[in-house]
């Protein structure tokens, strides 16, 4: 069985919460980031792999192509899974990826995802009911910037 030891959502990828805390803290050896766009993105790829401490892989997959491949990982692969937002984490929960909870993380303020949900954590209307369907689907999503931080439970 795959072992996704942590997912979260973060439009900013590997960063230094990310690999100064998350990537120590729930000791992953493999960061995958799911997300259509940046798997095209050869640049942004590059950018994002440069943040990724020593030791630690990274890969870039589609959302099609984690719900295709992400069963048949090692058992000795520690899967830090990132996405950006709630909707392909739906995505990959409805198509059997095996999520138990969702970090919120980093999401900012734009005209498109104007509904905070958390101090740095924003949504659309659509995104704000893929999260209300994750809770219903027995996922614990809850919001932590750092694994310091106390879990703020998503309710909906």
């Amino acid at each position: 069985m795959v072992n996704i030891v942590h997912t979260r959502l973060d439009d900013r990828y590997i960063h230094g919460q990310v690999a100064t805390g998350w990537i120590p803290h729930t000791q992953s050896n493999l960061v995958v980031i799911c997300n259509d766009a940046v798997a095209e993105d050869e640049m942004r790829k590059q950018l994002i792999s440069i943040a990724a401490p020593e030791g630690v892989g990274v890969r870039y997959f589609s959302v099609q192509k984690t719900i295709d491949v992400i069963h048949q990982a090692s058992q000795k692969q520690h899967i830090l899974l990132l996405a950006d937002n709630p909707l392909d984490a739906l995505k990959l929960v409805e198509n059997g990826v095996p999520i138990k909870e969702i970090n919120l993380g980093n999401r900012a303020y734009s005209t498109e995802h104007d509904i905070k949900v958390y101090k740095s954590y924003h949504v659309n209307l659509e995104e704000k009911a893929a999260l209300d369907a994750l809770v219903s689907k027995g996922i614990n999503v809850y919001y932590a910037l750092t694994p310091n931080d106390s879990k703020q439970v998503y309710k909906g």
